[in-house]
């Protein structure tokens, strides 16, 4: 799960940044994609940077360009729908902070890390999905799907697929068993009190 985050973080940070148009085209989105991925390398990369400045910035770009409304009620699932408006509106705020501040500090652990963008390809109305690698030194490259939807006339990050394997539906699991087993209270607390320790 370590590698895993390890991974979606560094494509997060260099490609959490939105395509200007909904309609803009699959090459368009991967020239885009790959010039963000440029100018966030060289930010990882930038000596005599602190790391807490590195990640003030990279939560910038992650907070400003990922749905997080429609990500948190995915996750969430059948909960999402049960939830009050309060416990609705708590989960999201803390969803959003958790991810922000828990996953970007992992950014430590960057190690040199670079993005090559293979090609996009549609997936329905308004989606399109990009094919990635992280090239690794000394380690086998990674395969990485960079999942992007329109919102409000812009595209989003939605999702990241790992060698295969979803972000949110790994997170889906994850909070269904929490939920069914210790209540929504419990699951929302526990975010609040991530977000607070990062």
């Amino acid at each position: 799960m370590v590698s895993f985050v390890k991974h979606m973080l560094v494509v997060l940070a260099v490609a959490g940044m939105f395509v200007s148009s909904a309609q803009a085209n699959d090459e368009q989105a991967r020239s885009f994609v790959k010039t963000l991925t440029e100018q966030t390398l060289s930010i990882l990369n930038e000596d005599g940077v602190a790391a807490d400045a590195k990640e003030d910035k990279l939560m910038q770009l992650f907070g400003k360009n990922v749905d997080f409304d429609w990500v948190g009620k995915f996750v969430l699932g059948k909960y999402w729908r049960e939830a009050t408006d309060d416990q609705k509106k708590d989960y999201l705020r803390w969803y959003r902070d958790f991810v922000l501040r828990n996953y970007t500090s992992r950014f430590r652990e960057y190690t040199g890390e670079s993005v090559n963008v293979l090609r996009t390809e549609p997936i329905s109305d308004g989606k399109v999905q990009v094919n990635m690698e992280i090239v690794r030194p000394k380690q086998e490259d990674v395969r990485i799907d960079l999942k992007l939807k329109d919102n409000a006339g812009e595209l989003k990050i939605y999702d990241i697929v790992v060698e295969g394997v979803s972000l949110i539906a790994t997170q889906r699991s994850e909070f269904a068993s929490v939920v069914s087993r210790k209540g929504l209270d419990y699951l929302i607390s526990q975010l609040e009190a991530k977000s607070r320790k990062s």
